[in-house]
């Protein structure tokens, strides 16, 4: 919560600031350097040198931003793919351990360190990731098309987890332990949420330009459309005979 407080504050300022220093509002639709906050830094220090000073500092945290992103992808397609919820899940959720062998100076076995780490998922995700990138070398539409793509993906997260926790609690079940709680107050700010989350995702995937023509068309709708159709038939053929659903309860073991 503290993380939410301090990143929604300085990114509150951020906007102000930003804002303020965006100058002709003409000039930033169409930026001179490929991407309007690099126009605006330029537009504001009127030095090439400092310009360039803080494009670098904006790509530095993307990179950064990226791996976080890239792991977090990997952790949750690894996740999925032990309970048995994607195609490929042998594969997906492979886990690269560490093995024993044979030290050359003694008789006993030694433990050589590994990674630890979902490899294969982390493989995975790295690569499809490069690959959605390298769409915008070929088309900018489809390329905005994937990141637009986002904004409905995540909202669509959040709707079927407030709503699963909202549904618990007005059927009076149990929920998973919690740092902290709302109490009564929780189903209430829950179903605010879910109400004002669905507005937003409609909008979503509305063109942003008039009139729509194949430029500006928000095609994530059909490409989000397409990633449901596809987990529907999957789960109805095949997964649900094999998933096993996510463990809500661990028993840890000392």
């Amino acid at each position: 919560m503290w993380t939410l407080i301090l990143n929604g504050t300085t990114g509150f300022i951020m906007t102000i600031t930003f804002a303020f220093c965006l100058g002709n509002l003409e000039n930033a639709l169409t930026p001179t350097y490929g991407f309007t906050y690099i126009d605006v830094f330029y537009n504001s220090t009127q030095s090439r040198a400092g310009a360039t000073v803080m494009a670098c500092i904006i790509i530095l945290m993307a990179l950064c931003s990226t791996i976080s992103n890239v792991a977090t992808a990997s952790r949750q397609m690894f996740a999925f793919a032990r309970d048995q919820g994607l195609p490929f899940s042998e594969f997906l959720s492979q886990v690269s351990m560490s093995r024993e062998r044979a030290c050359p100076l003694l008789t006993t076995w030694q433990v050589r360190p590994g990674w630890d780490i979902p490899l294969n998922a982390v493989t995975v995700s790295f690569v499809i990731t490069c690959l959605l990138s390298l769409i915008n070398l070929g088309s900018s539409v489809a390329f905005n098309a994937i990141v637009s793509l986002t904004v409905g993906a995540i909202l669509s997260s959040y709707i079927i987890s407030i709503s699963c926790v909202a549904i618990k609690r007005f059927q009076g079940h149990p929920l998973p332990p919690s740092r902290w709680s709302l109490g009564k107050a929780g189903f209430t700010c829950n179903v605010i949420a879910v109400c004002f989350l669905l507005i937003v995702y409609v909008f979503a995937f509305f063109p942003l330009a008039l009139p729509v023509t194949l430029e500006t068309m928000n095609w994530s709708v059909l490409i989000y459309g397409a990633v449901v159709i596809f987990s529907i038939g999957y789960f109805v053929i095949y997964a649900r005979h094999v998933y096993t659903g996510p463990v809500v309860h661990i028993k840890q073991i000392h």
